[in-house]
């Protein structure tokens, strides 16, 4: 199935094939929304990205690098009112940032976005973290330190950080340094866009999932295991044809995945949908 191509998923594709330094996270992440929501005002919500800079000035530190975080922080979650969405953490709308910017809730993600891109516009240099179960902001001049944008921005050492993920996963999964490593731009907005993917499936939106799953494709087009999952997509939808080109395409770029048994029987379940 192909689907037709929105100008928010054509203006994202001009942005990444110019290259990643052209990857604007804010504008970026506002397609995302734009694709789902195609009324959204996205020059609207960047500008409103930029008032909330504005309205920080009067307000911020002139101290060191983290007393100006706290400002940072401060203005957003304290004065702007700002916060998690704890209530109905799978709203699809948690996932779109002119929709955090319009409803001052959000997820772990969205609200990363908002705090860097704010930060970003009055000098304050962060980075996304992509922590396993808990998306983070790290500190660029601040090794060690990070902030959960999820619940008021407080400021979480690695150790802190250690223990999140020994909570939020009940100790099954162990830390690794490289969980607090810098995410890029495209990673970012495909953690975005795997969040929604697989929120529509659970609610059978299928069309939507897969809108969401090409465009991880898109993001990241060398993970093979993201276009399988497209695959199984498509096939989901009953486009079999796409599913087993997918299919295809996965099974040749790592033809020695453990499950290769398994993806070669849905090819074959596709020809026969098809015959």
């Amino acid at each position: 199935m192909t689907q037709r191509l929105t100008p928010a998923r054509r203006r994202l594709r001009e942005m990444l094939a110019a290259g990643s330094a052209y990857l604007d996270l804010g504008l970026a992440a506002l397609l995302v929304g734009a694709e789902e929501e195609p009324e959204v005002d996205v020059e609207g919500s960047l500008a409103a990205l930029d008032d909330l800079a504005e309205s920080l000035e009067p307000y911020l530190s002139e101290g060191s690098e983290l007393q100006r975080v706290a400002s940072l922080v401060e203005h957003l979650f304290v004065r702007q009112g700002f916060k998690g969405n704890g209530d109905d953490y799978g709203d699809p709308k948690n996932s779109y940032l002119h929709q955090v910017l319009e409803r001052k809730i959000g997820i772990p993600i969205t609200l990363s976005i908002l705090l860097i891109e704010v930060g970003r516009r009055v000098g304050i240099e962060l980075h996304g973290v992509g922590f396993p179960t808990h998306f983070l902001v790290g500190l660029n001049h601040q090794p060690g330190l990070f902030v959960d944008a999820f619940n008021e921005g407080r400021i979480l050492t690695v150790d802190e950080c250690k223990a999140l993920l020994h909570v939020n996963t009940g100790g099954v999964l162990a830390y690794e340094p490289g969980y607090l490593a810098p995410t890029s731009t495209a990673e970012i907005l495909a953690r975005v866009s795997r969040n929604l993917r697989n929120l529509h499936l659970k609610e059978d939106r299928i069309e939507q999932a897969l809108r969401a799953a090409d465009r991880i494709v898109l993001l990241t087009p060398h993970d093979w295991i993201e276009v399988r999952e497209r695959g199984l997509v498509h096939f989901r939808l009953g486009a079999y044809g796409a599913a087993i080109a997918d299919f295809n395409t996965y099974i040749t770029e790592v033809p020695e995945a453990p499950d290769r048994g398994w993806v070669e029987d849905l090819i074959e379940a596709g020809r026969e949908h098809l015959s």
